[in-house]
């Protein structure tokens, strides 16, 4: 057992010395900004843990979050790719050992003779300068498979807080569009009353009971827009769709959630250490170079130890017949130089494409946090105009109902205004939907959350 052991240090020296192929060292990305257009130029640490999406102060939301990341199936599916990675680097590593095959064969031949045969081989390759690569390769994967996990979560992330905002935005539209038809069907009781008195027109009573069809209309589109979004949370969670239907209308509040907090983003070469999908192209990157060196080991001789020993026994004669052999295989690639070349400059292409690759990803991250920047820097000012409209056309609108009741307003003055004050409502309903979601969209940019 000593001798082995021996023999096996030895080895992993000779391994470590007989290493081809060119050492794998972090990518660089050129003309890297310091700072994003706005910002400042801070480092960001632990932002993968960060749960920024409880800053919506919705425990409802937060609850569905943590379910999603126990339950989805695509995390789960990630999940086992790493199970998986795991499982090669130990087929890997084995092949730095020998492996044994054992047999037994027994004939009976009745009245004749019986020949029973016992054989174990072993065989062990020896490759000196390829299999560290291997293991750098399987190593390379497994780290890419964690990554993936992680892209996952993001992905899971990234969609099911959109959809929630959604899904409430559309119960708030219904909402409103509740509350509007409330005000219309008063308005037309008072017309009713007006009209028997000879003070409002026929017409003015048919477009309001018009507008009112119109409105009534509109809920079921909007209903079905809701149900489509809690739909898409229930497969996110690993459910049915119509498993959270009940959940999400029992709510009471029908409001949507907003998000008001400091944008604190860290640096462009935060993006490198915190988006998963960068680390997944760093990784596959790394696994290219290691391939390389795959590739050059095949210029290099291989060796291969094999051994066998055999004992068969006949009853045709007394005793044991014992038969063994060994021998190294030493493999030369004297005729197959122009193909092991050629694989090793596609090996070479094929990494330096995943450079390219990587540096894509890194500019993509880039763009996409500067275009969440953009959006919430304007979607603020949408916000805040609509916010200040809403609060004069409800002031119009009170102040015309006086003028009407005194009669100094038609009912056709008074639709107009409210149809105004309603529009105005829904569209701020929409900014503010769009705001949140460009917080989202920024906060999964910056590869935060994944992690909780």
């Amino acid at each position: 057992m000593n001798i082995l052991r021996a023999i096996f240090s030895l080895f992993i020296v000779l391994l470590a010395g007989c290493t081809v192929g060119p050492e794998y060292t972090k990518p660089h990305m050129p003309l890297l900004p310091t700072q994003f257009s706005i910002g400042n130029s801070k480092n960001l640490i632990n932002i993968d843990t960060l749960k920024w999406w409880e800053s919506f102060n919705d425990t409802s939301l937060n609850k569905l979050v943590k379910i999603a990341l126990q339950q989805n199936l695509t995390i789960l599916q990630a999940t086992e790719r790493i199970n998986a990675a795991k499982e090669n680097i130990l087929s890997v590593r084995a092949d730095l050992f020998p492996s044994s095959y054992a047999s037994i064969s027994h004939r009976f031949i009745p009245n004749l003779k019986t020949n029973s045969t016992g054989q174990l081989d072993s065989d062990w390759k020896i490759d000196l300068f390829g299999q560290r690569r291997h293991i750098e390769s399987s190593l390379a994967n497994l780290d890419s498979a964690y990554a993936q996990v992680d892209i996952a979560k993001l992905n899971v992330i990234s969609k099911l807080i959109p959809s929630y905002i959604d899904a409430r935005h559309f119960k708030e539209r219904i909402s409103i569009a509740h509350q509007i038809l409330d005000l219309y069907k008063k308005n037309i009781e008072l017309s009713h009353l007006k009209f028997t008195q000879g003070a409002t027109s026929k017409l003015s009573l048919v477009k309001l009971e018009a507008e009112i069809k119109s409105i009534e209309s509109d809920i079921p589109t909007l209903e079905k827009s809701f149900r489509m979004n809690v739909h898409n949370i229930s497969t996110l969670l690993g459910y049915p769709a119509t498993e959270f239907l009940h959940y999400m209308q029992k709510q009471s509040n029908n409001f949507q959630p907003n998000l008001y907090i400091p944008i604190n983003i860290g640096i462009p070469a935060d993006l490198i250490r915190n988006r998963p999908d960068i680390r997944y192209q760093e990784k596959k990157l790394a696994d290219s170079v290691a391939k390389i060196g795959i590739a050059k080991s095949d210029l290099y001789p291989s060796l291969s130890l094999n051994g066998s020993i055999a004992l068969t026994h006949d009853n045709s004669f007394p005793g044991y017949n014992t038969h063994w052999s060994f021998g190294p295989k030493l493999y030369l690639p004297i005729f197959d130089k122009g193909k092991i070349k050629s694989n090793i400059r596609r090996a070479e292409s094929s990494a330096q494409e995943q450079y390219i690759t990587w540096q894509e990803t890194v500019l993509n991250a880039i763009k996409e946090v500067e275009n969440a920047l953009t959006s919430i820097n304007e979607d603020k000012k949408i916000v805040t105009k609509l916010q200040h409209a809403v609060e004069l056309h409800k002031k119009s609108m009170s102040l015309s109902m006086i003028n009407y009741r005194q009669g100094r307003y038609s009912l056709l003055d008074i639709l107009d205004i409210e149809r105004a004050t309603a529009k105005v409502e829904v569209d701020l309903s929409i900014a503010k939907r769009q705001l949140a979601k460009s917080y989202v969209d920024l906060y999964i940019a910056i590869g935060s959350g994944y992690n909780p």
